[in-house]
């Protein structure tokens, strides 16, 4: 039996790239390269990776992949490394779909180049996550495989909406309306990491089992098809695919992070908060990348050696001020009652 791949200590100010290898056949095991990459460097300044977004899925039912280490930079372990790691049955799919034929893709997926075993680790790449979808060539949004609920036939109905004229508009269908509210349904546009994800995006691939359209397709489509489906709203991500194209990046002097300044912080929790994370404190972490505003010195920056009541206290001082008392308390502290002057203010 293989032996479990060993993660190689990651330098500072570096990130991992899986070099997927091709197989012309599905069924084939999958291969892939781990290279060592230091911020900045041409692969990443010129975009020659793309970046997944997905959902981990159900850790039931986990899948192996091959990997080795490839000093393919010069910059990598001086003891190659190599191994198997258990990764998602979805994530899987998404690799086989990802594969090419004959030659090599090069990817970041954050459950193989993040060793997640590594609390440092994982603190230290979350808070650049927003700076690697950037540079990233192009974001893959993965929503699964075709499950029957035709999905695969909303992408479709999707593209064709998105190619009307207004002189060729038709309305969509009952069946078409239905599918169509399937796949909005999946539990990638619930997902809260992915806000950042497509708000970074220079360029967006959306894929569901064998279908693809690009981002800005997607987002018209499914925009003018909902005006036929009554009481629908599009998904969270929708308003920031819209912007993907048009929005700027900068890394302001006087910040010390790479900031999308989408909006403040406490403008974003309130309009995601209903967006899900398997690890609550995500729900704020997620938002960081998008945040305006000075947040070195807030104690919100990630930190999964954190508790969440200590996280939520640290998130209504820097909302509210000081002046407030903060109190967590019930299942793994996820209640917090804020007391002003004597008074109650709110439960979160």
């Amino acid at each position: 039996m293989a032996s479990t791949y060993p993660y190689s200590k990651l330098p500072d100010r570096s990130i991992r790239l899986l070099r997927l290898l091709p197989s012309r056949g599905r069924e084939s095991p999958i291969h892939g390269k781990m290279i060592c990459c230091p911020l900045p460097h041409d692969i990443l300044e010129d975009g020659l990776y793309e970046a997944l977004s997905y959902v981990w899925g159900s850790p039931d039912d986990p899948r192996c992949i091959h990997l080795q280490d490839d000093d393919l930079l010069g910059h990598g372990t001086t003891r190659p490394s190599s191994g198997v790691l258990s990764v998602t049955r979805n994530l899987h799919e998404a690799l086989i779909r990802l594969r090419h034929a004959h030659v090599d893709r090069i990817l970041w997926i954050d459950a193989i180049c993040i060793n997640q075993a590594d609390i440092e680790e994982r603190n230290q790449q979350v808070a650049i996550m927003a700076q690697i979808y950037a540079t990233a060539s192009r974001v893959l949004v993965w929503l699964g495989e075709d499950n029957g609920d035709g999905s695969e036939e909303a992408l479709d109905e999707i593209l064709a909406k998105a190619k009307e004229t207004p002189d060729s508009k038709m309305k969509t269908s009952e069946s078409s309306s239905n599918e169509l509210i399937a796949l909005l349904q999946r539990p990638w546009f619930r997902r809260v990491w992915i806000l950042q994800e497509v708000a970074a995006a220079r360029s967006i691939l959306v894929m569901c089992g064998a279908r693809t359209i690009d981002g800005h397709s997607f987002h018209l489509g499914v925009t003018a098809a909902l005006q036929d489906v009554e009481q629908e709203k599009p998904p969270a991500a929708m308003r920031l695919m819209q912007d993907t194209f048009l929005r700027r990046y900068h890394l302001p002097a006087d910040q010390g992070r790479f900031a999308l300044g989408i909006a403040p912080l406490p403008d974003l929790l309130d309009s995601y908060m209903t967006s899900e994370a398997t690890d609550p404190r995500d729900k704020v972490f997620a938002l960081i990348g998008l945040a305006s505003g000075d947040l070195v010195g807030s104690g919100l920056m990630a930190d999964y050696s954190l508790a969440l009541g200590e996280l939520v206290k640290r998130l209504c001082s820097f909302c509210f001020g000081t002046a407030l008392t903060v109190g967590c308390f019930g299942v793994e502290e996820q209640v917090a009652l804020l007391r002003g002057t004597g008074h109650v203010l709110g439960r979160v």
